[in-house]
């Protein structure tokens, strides 16, 4: 926390107005793992995470207890304005607008969670309506986690993914959910769109009933779901702003890709004759 301060010092000494905005689909919070973006809303606070759950309640209750940039949106992200069936599982974060694939899922220990246990008829919006509305604006980052709806979200997101810098999606490699779209359809889309893949932080999966080999549970030896992190092409780097690179720069550092954050600054010492990655590096080195 003490080098990623002393880093947003350092660039809002460059860039006085520096501020971002960061949209959280999948946003019911899990005691013990905040998410990397709070630690930059506390440093920025001028920023604004929309983070979305569709639950009203949760939501009244997160934004009686939350910093002031931080909204709550009770509302379902997806592919169009429409009305949708959520499944509901054993367990709250399995809920998916996907039905499970419990015959596949019951193969393997551990998957109890993926029980249905009831429906309900849910209002989805896409992120670019919500855009237009002004419901939020343009995001510089994204973070998903939907159980298997995150490519729909996405293909309803073109025009807020033309700001989007840095992209955090869970994916799953194998079907979960009943005909849901894979780690392989996701960075093909964004592909598409101008993303590249990065890398993958925490690997889960689960073993073969009945077989228990002693280790954690997530580390079974069928790899089966991960974060994703996509960024916006290096082949196309030079096309974005100054502001866009120290953004992005910020959003590496949280995701622990300091080498990324330094090829930021670089560009931006290029155009602005300044030393920012020089500091950035004796920072790292202290």
């Amino acid at each position: 926390m003490g080098k990623l301060a002393e880093l947003s010092r350092e660039l809002l000494r460059h860039s006085p107005q520096l501020n971002f905005n960061a949209i959280e689909v999948g946003a019911m919070p899990i005691p013990g793992h905040p998410e990397p973006i709070h630690a930059l809303l506390n440093l920025f606070k001028d920023s604004t995470l929309y983070a979305f759950e569709p639950d009203q309640e949760m939501c009244e209750q997160l934004n009686a207890s939350s910093p002031a940039n931080i909204r709550y949106i009770p509302k379902a992200l997806g592919v169009s304005n429409t009305q949708a069936t959520l499944y509901k599982t054993e367990n709250r974060s399995c809920y998916s607008l996907y039905q499970p694939n419990e015959a596949f899922c019951g193969l393997y220990r551990g998957m109890e969670s993926m029980k249905t246990i009831g429906t309900e008829a849910i209002d989805v919006y896409t992120m670019d309506s919500l855009l237009e509305t002004g419901d939020i604006d343009d995001p510089d980052t994204i973070k998903i986690d939907v159980q298997g709806a995150e490519l729909d979200i996405f293909k309803g997101a073109n025009r807020s993914l033309e700001s989007t810098l840095l992209i955090v999606a869970e994916v799953e490699f194998v079907p979960l959910y009943k005909e849901q779209p894979l780690f392989g359809d996701v960075a093909g889309y964004l592909r598409e769109q101008g993303f590249m893949f990065h890398k993958f932080s925490g690997i889960c999966g689960r073993n073969l009933a009945p077989v228990d080999l002693g280790q954690h549970i997530n580390q079974g030896s069928q790899q089966m779901w991960s974060d994703a992190i996509f960024i916006r092409d290096l082949s196309e780097l030079d096309r974005l702003s100054t502001e866009a690179l120290l953004k992005l720069a910020l959003f590496s550092i949280i995701y622990q890709s300091p080498d990324l954050c330094h090829f930021c600054l670089a560009r931006v010492d290029e155009r602005d004759n300044t030393s920012l990655a020089e500091s950035f590096i004796r920072l790292l080195n202290a």
